[in-house]
């Protein structure tokens, strides 16, 4: 599994953050993340979508580098996810209870280097 580098990560009382180098594999790991909470927005994330089809392409990825002072987030009514794209790194937040913080732990650790 390919892995990314982790530059710093906060976790307070409703919500936790990680900064991450930006890397492809990023939108592996908000996959992860956002299909355990909801399945619905999934598939918006790194995906090429194709206009003739009106859907997305999990087949295609997007060039990560492609995305320069960018915001995503998706809501549900436990939790927002919210990344931005920097030059050189990503900052993902989660906001939520903090006892669903360990579950989100477990879903972004194994992509992480040296954890």
């Amino acid at each position: 599994m390919v892995k990314i580098r982790l530059l710093g990560v906060g976790k307070f009382e409703r919500y936790v953050h990680y900064i991450l180098s930006k890397e492809q594999v990023f939108f592996k790991i908000v996959r992860a993340l956002v299909g355990e909470f909801d399945r619905d927005y999934e598939y918006e994330i790194g995906y090429y979508y194709n206009q003739k089809e009106r859907e997305y392409d999990p087949k295609k990825e997007m060039d990560i580098k492609t995305f320069t002072d960018q915001r995503w987030s998706a809501e549900t009514e436990d939790y927002i996810v919210e990344f931005i794209y920097g030059k050189d790194k990503i900052f993902l937040s989660v906001f939520t209870r903090k006892d669903d913080q360990d579950k989100i732990s477990k879903i972004i650790n194994p992509f992480i280097k040296g954890i």
